[in-house]
């Protein structure tokens, strides 16, 4: 999901240089939701890649799965495209790639073989960019994208100065000013589904005093943040007038989200899609989350957002890219300096809104 989100944010920011850009996104059928909630992309085709390679195993699935793959494979071909990136550099991605048809003199762009995340995945490509690993994930797109689409003002964007130099907290490294995007690119809220997904959570507070969602999942045991941690978090959100609201990718989330909620009177939410997930994310006053897929998307929508990072280098997937966010490394990832950071992101959220009504 991260990969998507990253993806995401880089088209939204080279879009200024490139507004004739069409863009279709070959995406895993779990995250399509997510692409197809932003107004930059024309066409959706799905792949399941993961269910697959579980059902050809099953007894009983190998033919459906392979009608399955079949179709998502037709789909894929029965357009064909001026240039075709490979924004992974994973060997699933560079069979998709090779898969996909062009049209006249288009070619296949991607990563060299130093700079793939699988190196097998540069021999798919017609023309390899360099752009090292230990680049941040968004500037390594930004480097592959303004190549294939030769043009060098994409490859260099730096950012600009939306006032991020005023937020409580040190910059990510490689971002001192962030990327200049709409978020809207990202994610386009529906108004209906934020009116009955606040009503249906029957929390009158959520709407009168505002939230501030907690994503506390994570797919790796190393980027959790203890639940002791969490909870202290919470009780100082819930002091400051707000309800922490805990949000749930799996069953077992969902467990530990019902009982952090039940010990500091907050809200669970049950696993969802992520279209209703993403509304959430896009009404909370402000995010904090471990470094997982759902708090670089609320970051990309611009919401206050300050990401945890307990194993993952802020260099290379810290937040700094986006303009109302901040970041919390390894040691300095404690209940009260991520409170001291929240509030300076409501603060500053706050300051541009008023100046926003005020104007």
């Amino acid at each position: 999901m991260g990969d998507v989100v990253h993806g995401l944010v880089a088209l939204a920011a080279a879009r200024h240089h490139l507004p004739g850009l069409r863009v279709h996104w070959v995406v895993e059928s779990a995250f399509a939701d997510l692409v197809r909630r932003s107004p930059m992309v024309e066409q959706v085709h799905e792949v399941a890649i993961r269910q697959w390679r579980k059902d050809l195993l099953r007894p009983g699935r190998l033919t459906r799965t392979l009608d399955e793959m079949r179709h998502a494979i037709g789909s894929l071909r029965s357009q064909s495209y001026d240039l075709v990136v490979d924004a992974q550099g994973l060997v699933k991605s560079a069979v998709l790639s090779r898969l996909t048809r062009l049209q006249g003199q288009g070619q296949r762009w991607g990563f060299d073989a130093q700079s793939a995340r699988e190196r097998p995945a540069a021999w798919a490509v017609d023309q390899a960019v360099r752009s090292p690993p230990t680049h941040h994930a968004i500037r390594r797109l930004l480097t592959l994208l303004g190549s294939a689409v030769g043009n060098p003002l994409v490859a260099a964007i730096g950012g600009s100065h939306d006032g991020g130099a005023l937020l409580q907290g040190p910059r990510d490294p490689g971002w001192p000013q962030p990327l200049a995007f709409d978020p809207e690119l990202v994610f386009q809220s529906q108004p209906h589904s934020k009116a009955s997904m606040l009503a249906g959570a029957d929390v009158p507070q959520l709407q009168s005093a505002g939230y501030v969602l907690l994503v506390h999942g994570t797919s790796r045991a190393e980027k959790s943040w203890p639940v002791d941690y969490w909870q202290q978090l919470a009780l100082q959100v819930v002091e400051r007038g707000l309800v922490p609201v805990f949000p749930s990718g799996q069953r077992q989330d969902y467990a530990r989200a019902q009982e952090m909620a039940h010990q500091v009177g907050g809200l669970a939410l049950a696993p969802r899609s992520l279209a209703e997930t993403g509304e959430w994310l896009a009404s909370a006053r402000a995010v904090v989350g471990v470094d997982s897929g759902l708090t670089h998307w609320a970051a990309a929508m611009g919401r206050p957002t300050l990401g945890l990072f307990l194993a993952t280098p802020v260099s290379r997937f810290g937040l700094g890219w986006a303009p109302r966010a901040l970041s919390l490394e390894g040691r300095d990832c404690r209940p009260e300096q991520a409170m001291v950071q929240l509030e300076a992101l409501m603060q500053l959220d706050a300051n541009r809104t008023a100046t926003r009504t005020a104007s």
